[in-house]
Order: structure tokens, then sequence, then C-alpha cells
């Protein structure tokens, strides 16, 4: 990896561990980077001459706009997932459900303004961080899996379902007594 590659898998992972810090999930922080890509990518497409598929007043530049900031910002990036999960086609498709999770909306602008611009900057380095980022993705569900496997294990084998037991019956349970 070249040094514009490293330093955008660093920014990824710390702003990725400044929001899990506020509660939020990996997988709700690629979720939510998904999303903003898209409609960053959608707006490269159209610079291109290439259509644009998202419609006026949801594109990158209308939430990326200086006047978006606060509540303003958080209010639009809402009804922005809302209203494209309601349209036909792909567009519908990839934001069906989608809802904005991050709370703070000065880390939305952060993510938005410092993160996603950074990529505009160094688009080369764009697709082997996005790899790397998926990679850990992968790798944190299949912990996910084998924990879940664990807890089945432990179900059946001794009767307990560790997702409803206190610690005495898991403590009980893992020490085969």
């Amino acid at each position: 990896m070249n040094g514009d590659t490293n330093g955008l898998v660093a920014k990824l992972w710390s702003y990725c561990n400044v929001l899990r810090d506020d509660g939020l999930s990996y997988q709700d922080y690629l979720e939510q980077l998904t999303f903003l890509l898209f409609l960053k990518m959608a707006d490269e497409r159209e610079a291109q001459g290439k259509p644009n598929p998202v419609p006026q007043g949801y594109r990158w530049g209308d939430l990326s706009g200086p006047h978006m900031e606060g509540s303003r910002l958080e209010d639009h990036y809402r009804k922005t997932l809302e209203d494209l999960g309601k349209k036909g086609g792909m567009l519908g498709l990839v934001f069906r459900k989608a809802q904005n999770k991050i709370q703070d909306p000065a880390k939305l602008r952060q993510l938005i303004v410092e993160l996603i611009g950074v990529m505009g900057r160094q688009p080369v380095a764009v697709s082997p961080a996005l790899a790397l980022v998926f990679v850990v993705q992968s790798i944190e569900r299949v912990g996910d899996h084998a924990k879940n496997i664990a807890e089945y294990v432990v179900n059946v084998v001794e009767g307990v379902d560790l997702r409803h037991a206190d610690l005495a019956e898991v403590r009980r349970a893992s020490s085969g007594g």
C-alpha cells in the first residue's frame, strides 16, 4: 500500500473508533459510509458527464454544502435516506430502510467534509482502503457467527440460553457444573 492509502485507512479507522465510542457499531459505520460514498460517487459520475441517478435536492452537493450544519444537516440527511429509499430501481434498493445512525450532527458533518473530502482528493487510495475496511467487517461477522455457534452449543449441551442467563448461570455452564 502507498502512503495515501495508509493515511486513508488510518483516517477511516480513527473515525470509526470515534463513532464506536458514541455507540455506533462497525456494521453501522460501514453502512453510513456506504450511503455517503454512494452519494459522493454519483456526484463524481455527473462530473464525468454521466447521468446522476440521485434526484436534485438529495445530491452530494446538497448534503455537503457549507450551509448544512447541526440539526439542519441531520434533518436533511435523514430525509435524504428516507426519500431515496422510496424511489424505484437500484436507487431504492440501495437506500431501502436506510436510517441515520450518527446521532451527533457535528460528527456527521466531520465525516462528510473531512473523510469523504479526503477520498475525493485521493481517489487512487479509496479502493484499497475500502477493501481493508470490508475485510475487517467480514472478520467481525465471522467472530459474531462463532459466538452464536458457541452459545448454541452451550444451549444444546447444558440447556442454558446464554442470551438470557445471569452471570452465575453463565459461569456454571462454562465450568461444566
